[in-house]
């Protein structure tokens, strides 16, 4: 059985790099209008939205 080559690494680019900038431009603004909220970690402390630790008892 023979395999072929790909190409090499990183090479494969499916998006360009405008249409990249795009989708993260996108993603902010729908953070911004909507909101997020994260719950990951909250039993030990975990972090509040810009990434503070909230520590234990706070």
């Amino acid at each position: 059985m023979t395999t072929r080559k790909g190409l090499c690494g990183g090479q494969y680019k499916p998006l360009k790099e405008k249409d990249i900038t795009q989708i993260h431009e996108t993603s902010l603004r729908v953070f911004a209008e909507v909101g997020v909220q994260v719950n990951y970690g909250e039993e030990e402390g975990g972090q509040d939205a810009a990434g503070h630790g909230r520590g234990v008892g706070r």
